[in-house]
């Protein structure tokens, strides 16, 4: 196994240890988030959503697979096609004001943690891009492809955010 494996392997289990962590002291304090009937049917409609722009998506993917070559590693387009209706669910959501809990606060630990992560799949994006493992053979591999799709994801979940502010600000005034 190559050093690069063994590091995301490590990175993927810190990373859940800190989840369940983060998890567990929220359930001691009873912290939970909390959603009124509204927000809980804004938030049905929105995994709804999400899984109708899989399902599309899947089905767009495999009409264009069987027509013509397509130079993308399946697991990167069927990974990209996952965080594009997490991403219809989350702008769905944030939206319609059910993204967050009745009672949850806008942690700035989370906040810290997303922007912790989006440098963190930026800076790997910027070491695939300059070593030239996104593209090999004419092909855009999973490994090479990865980062720069989650630094994506969350750079859209950023902008969406901002946005929310940006117009709940305007809102009030």
């Amino acid at each position: 196994m190559d050093s690069y494996s063994i590091g995301m392997i490590i990175g993927f289990l810190a990373a859940l240890l800190i989840v369940f962590l983060i998890a567990t002291r929220d359930r001691k304090k009873k912290q939970s988030p909390r959603y009124d009937e509204r927000q809980e049917s804004i938030r049905g409609y929105g995994y709804k959503y999400a899984y109708l722009t899989f399902g599309l998506l899947s089905i767009l993917y495999i009409i264009l697979s069987a027509g013509t070559e397509i130079n993308i590693s399946p697991q990167l387009v069927m990974t990209t096609v996952l965080l594009i209706s997490g991403l219809v669910l989350a702008g769905y959501t944030i939206f319609h004001d059910s993204y967050w809990g009745t009672k949850q606060k806008k942690s700035a630990v989370s906040i810290i943690c997303w922007i912790i992560l989006l440098v963190v799949f930026l800076l790997q994006s910027i070491d695939k891009i300059s070593h030239g493992q996104v593209i090999s053979n004419g092909y855009v591999t999973f490994v090479g492809g990865l980062p720069i799709v989650i630094a994506g994801f969350f750079i859209v979940f950023f902008i969406m955010l901002i946005a929310k502010q940006f117009i709940d600000s305007k809102c009030r005034e």
